[in-house]
Formats: structure tokens, C-alpha cells, sequence
């Protein structure tokens, strides 16, 4: 059985996140293949709602909780 044939070894649904280098299974260094899905300022843009989401429902929480 030829190395290509048993790459990843246990993982035959795996086989595409997968490749033979100088003989060796070795496995994608990157699940998009390098490329970033979204871009840097929308990943600014996610960090910060979820931030100011969380504070103001924080706030609003504490504001109208009875004591």
C-alpha cells in the first residue's frame, strides 16, 4: 500500500487536510489555505459590538435589577 493510499493513518474521511511531503503525511497548516475568511477590519468590527453589546446589557442589568 502506497503512503498516499493510507494518509492521514485512522483518518480516511480526513484525507484532504492532508499531504505527502518527501514521503511523509503531514498535515495543512491552514484550514483556509493561508488566506484569512474575513477581513481584519471586520474582525475589529465583531470584537468590539460583542464588547459593547455586553457592556450595555451589563449596565442595563444592573440599573433596572432591584436590589
Amino acid at each position: 500500500m502506497a503512503a498516499a493510499e493510507i494518509c492521514p493513518p485512522g483518518l480516511p474521511w480526513g484525507g484532504k487536510y492532508y499531504s505527502v511531503v518527501d514521503g511523509v503525511c503531514t498535515r495543512d497548516s491552514s484550514f483556509f489555505g493561508g488566506k484569512p475568511l474575513l477581513g481584519q477590519g471586520v474582525g475589529y468590527a465583531v470584537v468590539l459590538g460583542f464588547g459593547a453589546f455586553f457592556a450595555f446589557f451589563t449596565s442595563f442589568l444592573v440599573q433596572y435589577t432591584p436590589h
